[in-house]
C-alpha cells in the first residue's frame, strides 16, 4: 500500500523520501555485496525511482554506492527489498514478474549437502544470464546516429520507460483508491491503457504489435534484462531464451530447400523443426562463450517440472514472405512439444499481421508515448548522460527543460514514436540545444536516421553491390528520399481535390499510400532502368524504422491477409512532419526557373501545399543559406494586380510569409 500511495501522491512520496535521507538509509548497503549485486541493486533502484519521477533525490547516493563498490543484495540467509521486487526462496516453478507492491527478497544460503553437478549447474546458468544479460542490455545508440566512440555507455535499464498498450483496462480498485485518498472525483467506470508489462503477466502466449520504432524490441529485450537479473540475485523468475529471428532465416530457407524434408514423415518433420530452435540456441551459447550450458538449456525446456522457460522471439516481420508459414509451424510446435516453455512473447510489426496468424495468442499493440512518458524518458536520458560524465548538472537541467519543451509542442507528432524520440534526443545532446528553425531539426534528424539506414546494412548478408553502394551515398539516398516525399504528397494533394479516401489511406494514417508499383516506377527512372535495384531498396528500407513504411500485402480468399506474397503493397511517410519537410526539398530542387514553376503550379492547388512549400523556402534561407532565392521566390509569387480569385490570395500569403523569412 505505500509504494502504491508513493506513486499516485506526491506529497507522500515526498515524506519518504524525507526519512529516506534523513536515516540515509542508502549507506546501510553491505560493503561485502558483489560486484554484479551492487550493479543490480544501483539499476533497480534507478529504474523505480526514475518510474516515479524521484530518480534526481537518490542519484548522488547511487553514484556513491558504484564508486565505493557498495552493493544492495543480501546474501547468504539476508534480506533485501526494493519497491516492486518479487519474492524467491521457497517459491518453486513460479513465472513472477515485477509488480507494484513492496516485496521482500530473501536469498536463502545453500544447503550443506548440495551435490557437485548442482553446483556445477548453477555456474553455468550463472554465466548463460549474464552473457544474455549483457546482449539485451546494449543500448545501440550508435545505429540512431549517437556517439561510437569508446568509453562507458548507457544501458537499455538506464532509460527505459513503462509502456502502454493500445487496450483500455477497468482501472482497478485500489487505483480508484488512492485517486479518491488524493481528494479527486473519479467515475466507477473509469479506465486505463494496459500496460505491456502486465499483458506479459497476464497471458502465456502473446503477440506483441506496434509500428515501426514503437518499441517492442525495447520491451521484450529489458523484460528478457529483469528475469536474467532476478535469476542472478535469488529471486523465482522464468528463465529467459531471446532468438532473434531474422537469425533463422538461413536454416529456414535450407529446410526449405531439403527434399529430405519437404517429404518427411510428420514426427520427422516436428523433430527437425525443433532442431531450428536448438541449433540457434547453441549457436547464440558459443558466440557468447557459454556452450557448456547448451545441455542444461536443452533439458530445461524440455522438462515440465525443472523449465519455467520465457521463450522471446523477436522480429517475425524480419523473415521472408515465403518463409513465414514454415517459421509459425515451428513455434506452434515449439509451445505443444516443449513443456518447459511456460511462456511465449512474440513481437511483429502490425502491418506483417494477418488474422489467425497465431492461433491461442493474445494479441496486443503498443501504443504512443503520452506526455508523461515523452517527459520521463527525457530525464531519464539526461541523468544518465550526467552520471557517465558526459554533461555537468547544468547543461542536464537545460536539456531537459528545452527538449520538453519542444517535444510536447512543435515536435509532439514526431515524440510519440519512442524511436523518434530517442533520435531527437541524440540530435538536441549533440547539437548543445534543438536549433531554433525547425528546418534545422529536421535536415538534422533526416541525416541521423539517412545514417542509421548506412549502418543497418551491417547487418544484412548477401547485399546486392548495387544497392550497397546506393547505401553508402548519403546524398544520393537524400534526393530518393526527397522526390519520394513529393510524390507521396502530389498523390495526396490529387486525392484531396477528389475526395479520394480509402482503406489503405486509413491504414496508412489517413494519408494516401504509394503504391509499390508506382514507386518501382519512379525508382527505376533514377536508378537507370534497374528494376532489381529499385526493388532491393524497397525491401530494404520496409525493415529499417523510421522515414518509410510498408503496408499491407496479397488479400486472401478469406478477406485476410495469406501469408505468402506479404510484400508491401503501397508505402506511406509515417510521420507527415517529415513527408512535408522532404517533399518542400525536393520543390526548391534545381536551377531558379525549376523551383519557381514548382510553387506556382502547386499554389493553384490547394492549400495541403502551403507547409511543404513554406518548409522548402526555410531550408533555402536557413539551410543553404541562399536569400536571393528565396527573394526571387517571394516575388513571383506575388501578384502584380489585385488578387481576385482564391489562388491569387494564396499566392499573396505564400509571398509574404516567405518575405518574413527576410
Amino acid at each position: 500500500a505505500l509504494a502504491e500511495r508513493a506513486e499516485n501522491d506526491p506529497q507522500w512520496r515526498d515524506a519518504l523520501d524525507e526519512i529516506h535521507q534523513k536515516l540515509d538509509s542508502l549507506a546501510l548497503v553491505p560493503e561485502s555485496a558483489t560486484a554484479d549485486a551492487q550493479t543490480w541493486f544501483v539499476r533497480t533502484l534507478r529504474g523505480e525511482t526514475r518510474q516515479l519521477g524521484n530518480q534526481d533525490r537518490y542519484e548522488d547516493a547511487l553514484v556513491r554506492i558504484e564508486n565505493s563498490g557498495a552493493g544492495a543484495v543480501a546474501t547468504h540467509g539476508g534480506v533485501a527489498a526494493s519497491e516492486r521486487s518479487v519474492v524467491a526462496g521457497s517459491v518453486h516453478n513460479s513465472s513472477i514478474f515485477t509488480g507494484d507492491n513492496p516485496q521482500i527478497t530473501i536469498n536463502q544460503a545453500p544447503a550443506a549437502n548440495d551435490q557437485q553437478p548442482a553446483a556445477n549447474r548453477q555456474k553455468l546458468l550463472a554465466a548463460y544470464l549474464r552473457a544474455l544479460r549483457t546482449e539485451c542490455d546494449a543500448l545501440p545508440l550508435a545505429a540512431m546516429g549517437g556517439d561510437a566512440t569508446g568509453g562507458r555507455e548507457a544501458c537499455l535499464q538506464d532509460v527505459y520507460i513503462e509502456l502502454h498498450t493500445t487496450e483500455q483496462i477497468e482501472l482497478p480498485a485500489a487505483e480508484k483508491e488512492d485517486v479518491k485518498e488524493q481528494g479527486q472525483r473519479i467515475d466507477d467506470d473509469a479506465k486505463r491503457p494496459l500496460k505491456a508489462r502486465e499483458a506479459a503477466e497476464r497471458h502465456p502466449y502473446l503477440l506483441l504489435l506496434g509500428d515501426p520504432g514503437s518499441g517492442k524490441s525495447t520491451f521484450v529485450r529489458q523484460l528478457t534484462v529483469r528475469c536474467a537479473d532476478g535469476l542472478l540475485h535469488g529471486q523465482a523468475r522464468p528463465l529467459p531464451i531471446f532468438v532473434v529471428l531474422h537469425e533463422l532465416i538461413e536454416a529456414l530457407d535450407a529446410l526449405e530447400d531439403s527434399p529430405n524434408f519437404l517429404g518427411a514423415r510428420p514426427r520427422d518433420r516436428r523433430k527437425r523443426l525443433l532442431e531450428l530452435f536448438q541449433a540457434e540456441w547453441k549457436r547464440q551459447l558459443d558466440e557468447w562463450e557459454a556452450a557448456e550450458f547448451a545441455d542444461e538449456l536443452v533439458r530445461r525446456v524440455k522438462t515440465e517440472e525443472d523449465g519455467n522457460v520465457l521463450l522471446v522471439l523477436d522480429g517475425f516481420d524480419e523473415i521472408p514472405e515465403r518463409l513465414r508459414p514454415l517459421l509459425l509451424e515451428a513455434i506452434q510446435r515449439l509451445g505443444r512439444e516443449y513443456k518447459g516453455i511456460d511462456q511465449i512473447i512474440v513481437t511483429c510489426r502490425s502491418r506483417s499481421r494477418w488474422e489467425g496468424m497465431l492461433p491461442g495468442y493474445k494479441e496486443v499493440t503498443l501504443a504512443p508515448f503520452t506526455h508523461e512518458q515523452i517527459n520521463k524518458f527525457i530525464i531519464a536520458w539526461y541523468r544518465t548522460q550526467q552520471r557517465l560524465g558526459r554533461v555537468d548538472q547544468r547543461r542536464a537541467d537545460q536539456g531537459i527543460a528545452s527538449l520538453q519543451s519542444a517535444a510536447n509542442t512543435n515536435l509532439s507528432e514526431l515524440a510519440s514514436n519512442p524511436m523518434l524520440l530517442t533520435t531527437m534526443t541524440i540530435v538536441h545532446q549533440n547539437e548543445v540545444q534543438l536549433p531554433d528553425k525547425r528546418v534545422e531539426l529536421y535536415s538534422l534528424a533526416v541525416d541521423v536516421l539517412v545514417k542509421r539506414w548506412q549502418q543497418g546494412k551491417e547487418q544484412i548478408d548477401n547485399l546486392s553491390l548495387e544497392l550497397e553502394n546506393l547505401l553508402g551515398d548519403k546524398n544520393r539516398l537524400r534526393q530518393i528520399l526527397e522526390l519520394l516525399a513529393y510524390e507521396a504528397h502530389r498523390t495526396q494533394a490529387a486525392a484531396r481535390r477528389g475526395a479520394v479516401q480509402d482503406a489503405e489511406a486509413e491504414e496508412a494514417g489517413g494519408q494516401q499510400p504509394l503504391r509499390r508499383g508506382n514507386l518501382l516506377e519512379l525508382l527505376e527512372n533514377q536508378f537507370d532502368g534497374d528494376n532489381h535495384l529499385a526493388n532491393d531498396f524497397l525491401d530494404y528500407i520496409d525493415h529499417r524504422a523510421g522515414l518509410l513504411v510498408g503496408h499491407g500485402g496479397a488479400t486472401g480468399q478469406d478477406g485476410g491477409q495469406s501469408a505468402t506474397n506479404l510484400k508491401p503493397q503501397t508505402y506511406s511517410f509515417p510521420h507527415r512532419t517529415f513527408q512535408e519537410y522532404l517533399a518542400g526539398c525536393h520543390m526548391k530542387a534545381g536551377r531558379t526557373q525549376d523551383y519557381k514553376r514548382n510553387y506556382l503550379r502547386h499554389v493553384n492547388e490547394g492549400d495541403y501545399w502551403r507547409v511543404a512549400a513554406l518548409l522548402g523556402a526555410e531550408e533555402l534561407f536557413h539551410n543553404k543559406t541562399n536569400l536571393h532565392a528565396v527573394l526571387d521566390l517571394a516575388y513571383a509569387l506575388c501578384p502584380v494586380a489585385d488578387p481576385q480569385t482564391e489562388e491569387q490570395w494564396r499566392s499573396v500569403v505564400w509571398s509574404a510569409q516567405m518575405a518574413a523569412l527576410l
